[in-house]
């Protein structure tokens, strides 16, 4: 609805959403590598 409300393509919407997905999934692996360096456990809480 954002997207035919602005007049932005679906082809244009899915290439931010692509973008978004693999923004998402860079932070992600960040964070785990972050825990993986430091060892950190849930349980440690």
């Amino acid at each position: 609805m954002f997207l035919r409300y602005n007049n932005v393509p679906i082809k244009e919407g899915k290439k931010g959403f692509m973008y978004i997905l693999a923004f998402s999934a860079f932070v992600l692996g960040f964070f785990v590598l972050i825990m993986q360096i430091t060892e950190y456990t849930p349980t440690d809480l």
